[in-house]
């Protein structure tokens, strides 16, 4: 699994965090416009996914998705849904506490857009903080899923809990916590490359 793209968006879409791994460099405005497309793609397909999903999605918090024993997919695979050469897939958790207090469940959200070139790993976060991995195809879902939610750990002890954190991009000063926390982390992950 090569990582390629890391993206840490807020709720509003503004992304706070960019880091790039084994691609040319680029100019800033390149960066900036990467960042919309990325986020509009990820929203665009989580939205259609809502409307299209043959389950609605939970309005409020149901004391069954509390006390689930597994997920609600029957099967231990992906299912993937096809669109013009973009495969999008909800990932398969076998881990019921991912569920706990979830107002939708796992499947109802997508996690993965595949093409022939890359993988998109999607991952959004209570708070409404979103991530975004973009891979080589060959990735694994639910192995690019647990790699974000190290990286929000990370994010929220370098970050969130600084003593200048204030809403919006980090400082410097914490961005350069974050960087060398992060590097630290994907250095010891066997598939980084």
């Amino acid at each position: 699994m090569t990582i390629y793209n890391l993206y840490i968006y807020d709720g509003s879409g503004t992304c706070l965090i960019y880091r790039s791994w084994n691609q040319q460099p680029m100019t800033d405005r390149a960066i900036k416009q990467r960042c919309h497309l990325t986020f509009g793609l990820v929203y665009s397909m989580k939205g259609f996914c809502n409307k299209v999903t043959p389950v609605a999605p939970r309005t409020h918090l149901d004391v069954d998705v509390l006390a689930m024993p597994e997920p609600l997919a029957s099967s231990s695979s992906d299912l993937e849904l096809s669109i013009a050469g973009l495969t999008l897939s909800p990932s398969s958790q076998t881990d019921s506490a991912l569920n706990v207090l979830a107002l939708t469940s796992e499947q109802e959200q997508p996690r993965a857009i595949t093409t022939p070139d890359y993988k998109i790993i999607y991952w959004e976060t209570m708070s409404g903080l979103r991530l975004v991995l973009v891979t080589d195809p060959r990735s694994i879902v639910p192995m690019g899923l647990e790699v974000l939610k190290r990286v929000y750990a990370i994010y929220s002890d370098a970050v969130v809990k600084a003593p200048d954190y204030a809403a919006g991009p980090p400082s410097a000063a914490t961005a350069a916590v974050f960087d060398s926390k992060l590097t630290a982390f994907l250095q010891t992950v066997a598939f980084f490359g």
